[in-house]
């Protein structure tokens, strides 16, 4: 008679928080708070400590608190795996959130799916889709911006603006040919005409040959795709031959976007989170922005755009994951699992709108992206003249 009523209690504690019982979510969190990338991972641990804060004193009708653990990786994938298996082993956490890198957050990404474990990536551009031959999507979930959206978001921007027509610039070998006839499949989706391909070495000191051929075609702005590391590059190519180009957010380096960007009238396409207090009235963004920069005292304001979109990034995951958690029906990593999956309303984070569902588990609407021109030290909207 005395197993039954303790039998009946334990099933309330892991399936019925919301009988007045508080429920723990342990979460890992996985940046670089040392090496080159500690201060994209040191602004994201702090905010992530502030969302958090802020999550716990929320009203709702589950009484969830969430649990914070947070370890370096130093940018190593040694380490990233050491982390995993602490925070498993551990910690036991119900949710794993992060990285700086994008090769870290594929790793990550790997790990979740091998083991079972809920993980929200936080960097990349890879979508987070069911492809054949390629990594299952069970367990892993986005808040970063995925290349699909932002191709979308840029062409459709231009088009709209009557900028046009374009050249595509990628790099040498099978990723930038893959990135090139994406652009070339969303620029005519949009109506967007385009010239010409170019194909760059990222060895290369310059792009200048490749922006000539362009201009020489015709184009009114090189789509230009790539990594970090060619950004300054680019601008200065840019600048040489007098061809403005348009970039993902995730090429931008801070330390050599001005003046040169701005001189070039460098165009991309921006999360809101980075426009900061100058997202546009009637965003669907705009208070969740509004919120984030109250939460860091203004301190956003001062963040770089690599801070940005990691902080950004990390802030939309643990709101994306709290939001799950009160709708799910067991608090589970299973349970809180299907609750994305079947998130009936999106969620309004920095980085855009998000919906996740079966068959896309990053969600992100390309329309709540902003393309933006860079004028002087700020981002204006890319208005039609």
């Amino acid at each position: 008679m005395i197993l039954r009523p303790l039998l009946l209690f334990l099933i309330g504690l892991v399936f019925y928080p919301a009988l007045g019982l508080c429920y723990t979510i342990h979460v890992g969190l996985l940046l670089d708070l040392s090496g080159p990338g500690s201060f994209a991972g040191q602004a994201a641990a702090e905010t992530a400590r502030l969302a958090v804060e802020q999550l716990n004193r929320s009203k709702h009708g589950r009484n969830i608190q969430l649990e914070l653990h947070i370890l370096d990786t130093e940018g190593s994938r040694a380490i990233l795996l050491e982390n995993l298996k602490e925070l498993t082993e551990v910690y036991r956490v119900t949710c794993i959130i992060g990285t700086v890198h994008p090769a870290l957050a594929r790793s990550l990404r790997i790990y979740s799916e091998a083991n079972n474990k809920l993980a929200i990536l936080t960097s990349g551009e890879e979508p987070l889709v069911p492809t054949r031959g390629g990594y299952p999507v069970v367990w892993s979930f986005g808040t970063f911006i995925p290349r699909t959206a932002s191709m979308k978001a840029l062409c459709r921007a231009l088009k709209k603006n009557g900028i046009s027509p374009v050249g595509i610039m990628a790099p040498q070998g099978a990723w930038g040919e893959q990135v090139a006839l994406w652009l070339y499949g969303y620029a005519s989706e949009f109506g967007l005409p385009v010239v010409g391909m170019e194909y760059y070495d990222l060895g290369d000191v310059d792009g200048v040959a490749q922006m000539r051929a362009l201009k020489y075609k015709g184009a009114k702005l090189a789509l230009v795709w790539g990594p970090r590391t060619w950004f300054s590059t680019l601008l200065h190519s840019s600048l040489e031959v007098g061809l403005p180009a348009a970039v993902p957010v995730n090429m931008i380096q801070s330390d050599e976007m001005d003046p040169l960007a701005a001189t070039t009238g460098m165009i991309s396409v921006l999360p809101p989170v980075v426009m900061d207090k100058w997202v546009p009235y009637g965003h669907p963004c705009r208070q969740s922005v509004r919120r984030y920069r109250q939460a860091l005292f203004e301190q956003a304001s001062f963040f770089s755009m690599e801070e940005h979109l990691v902080a950004g990034a990390v802030w939309d995951a643990l709101n994306l994951l709290y939001k799950a958690a009160l709708e799910a029906e067991h608090l589970t990593s299973y349970g809180i699992r299907d609750s994305l999956e079947k998130m009936q309303e999106p969620f309004y984070g920095v980085m855009g709108v998000f919906r996740p569902r079966k068959g896309d588990h990053v969600g992100l609407r390309y329309n709540s992206l902003i393309v933006a021109k860079r004028d002087g030290r700020r981002w204006r909207l890319l208005k039609k003249r």
